[in-house]
């Protein structure tokens, strides 16, 4: 799964290995699997947003 870093206004969360073209936003029906990727974007990028220009996601 990879979130998604747009502009929606709201989550955007796919799993690219079964839906490359992005068509199955299954965010709202994974809630714990949303919350979890959340958390390892914030343990990644720390707590200042504006720093995130540098980010590289592996």
């Amino acid at each position: 799964m990879n979130i998604e870093l747009g502009n929606a206004r709201t989550h955007q969360l796919y799993h690219l290995a079964e839906d490359l073209g992005e068509q199955n936003n299954p965010a709202e029906v994974m809630p714990e699997k949303l919350q979890e990727m959340k958390r390892r974007y914030e343990e990644i990028r720390g707590d200042d947003v504006r720093e995130v220009e540098g980010l590289e996601l592996h």
